[in-house]
Order: structure tokens, then C-alpha cells, then sequence
């Protein structure tokens, strides 16, 4: 025993969380394009629809892995460029679809087999749902990135009183940012279709089952 004192500070436990969901965004980026691959191996319909995806996926997978190595500042600073998808069946074998890739205003037109229209809209609407998680998480990773900003700004060495002051300023930008955190963890575990409790495993988002 050393006599170090080794509590994790509320800054560090909110960056340590910031940081593993990241990751945890980064591998629903990393499941999506598995689940792309897989869907378009011998179907062109889903081949126009991965081809249209991978570029936007691949930004925001970029934007991530900055994030992760240069800190929580960089979050806020760039924001993702995920957007709503809509679609419509304009005809019998044909499905057209709007903000499935890099430019929001991108429309294209899927052709279907007969007989297929439903399940391509169906895939359509997965991919729909899983695009606004994605970007459903973002904004909250950049609400807590700014909050983290501002928790690094108090973490400011002063006065007796103005220290105590801080701490306690800290403590509850703390219970916001887990709070935060906690809601990010239900959207992943929403995207990959697990419970939630499976991602607090090992409190390896920094906020375990009992928080």
C-alpha cells in the first residue's frame, strides 16, 4: 500500500465515460456497415442503398476517431452530419429515398423486384431509425463534451471557499454529465437491439448498474 489516494475525480469519470461511448458509437457505425455488407452480398437493391451509405458512415467514423485522439473538445466543435431519411413507393417497383448518404438533398430511386416492396421499405425504415440513434447520440455526446468543457473551466484553484464552491459546482456537473451519459448508453444499446443492462457490464461506460 503506497497511501495514494486513487478516487476517480468527477472530471476524469466524465471524460472516461465520454470516451467509451465513442467507442460504443464507433462499433454501431462498425455493426451498420456488417449489416449493409451482408444485406447488399447478392442483392442489388441493398447494393445501391450500401453504396449510398458507406461515404456517410466513413465521415462520421472519421469525426469519431478524431474525437478519441485528440479529446472531448474536437466533439463539439464538429458536428455529425447524420440526417432524417423519408422515403416513398412512387410506383409498383419503385422506392424513392431522400438523405441516404452524404447530401441531405440526395434522392434516389430504388427499383424493386415485384414482389419485394415491402421488405425493401421495411430495410429502409431500420436503416431510418438507426440514422436518427446515431444522430440521436451525437447531439447528446456534444452536450456532454460542452458540459465536460465547462467542468474543466471550474476545476480552477482558488480560495478555501471558492474551491468548495467549485467542488460542489463540479459535483453536480457530474450527476448531469452521468445523466447524460446514461441516456447515450440507451440509445446505443437501442441501436444494436440488446438490453441496456448488458452494456453497463464491467462499468464499462463508467457508469455501472447501481448508479
Amino acid at each position: 500500500m503506497d497511501g495514494r489516494n486513487n478516487t476517480v475525480s468527477p472530471l476524469d469519470g466524465a471524460i472516461a465515460s465520454f470516451r467509451t461511448i465513442v467507442d460504443g458509437q464507433m462499433e454501431s457505425i462498425a455493426e451498420l456497415e456488417a449489416w449493409l455488407q451482408e444485406r447488399s452480398a447478392s442483392d442489388k437493391t441493398y447494393q445501391a442503398i450500401a453504396s449510398s451509405l458507406y461515404p456517410l458512415l466513413a465521415r462520421n467514423k472519421a469525426r469519431l476517431l478524431e474525437a478519441r485522439r485528440t479529446g472531448v473538445s474536437s466533439t463539439s466543435s464538429g458536428p455529425s452530419s447524420w440526417c432524417t431519411v423519408s422515403w416513398s413507393r412512387t410506383s409498383a417497383n419503385t422506392v424513392s429515398v431522400t438523405c441516404l448518404g452524404l447530401d441531405p438533398q440526395d434522392r434516389f430511386d430504388l427499383q424493386v423486384p415485384d414482389g419485394h416492396v415491402d421488405s425493401v421499405e421495411n430495410v429502409v425504415g431500420l436503416l431510418a431509425n438507426a440514422l436518427d440513434n446515431l444522430a440521436a447520440t451525437d447531439a447528446h455526446m456534444s452536450r456532454l463534451a460542452r458540459l465536460i468543457d465547462d467542468m474543466e473551466a471550474s476545476a480552477v484553484r482558488g480560495p478555501p471557499g471558492e474551491i468548495v464552491h467549485n467542488h460542489i459546482r463540479l459535483l453536480g456537473q457530474y450527476n448531469e454529465a452521468k445523466d447524460i451519459a446514461q441516456q447515450l448508453i440507451g440509445l446505443i444499446a437501442d441501436n444494436r437491439g440488446v438490453p441496456v443492462g448488458s452494456l453497463y457490464q464491467d462499468d464499462r461506460y463508467g457508469v455501472g448498474p447501481d448508479d
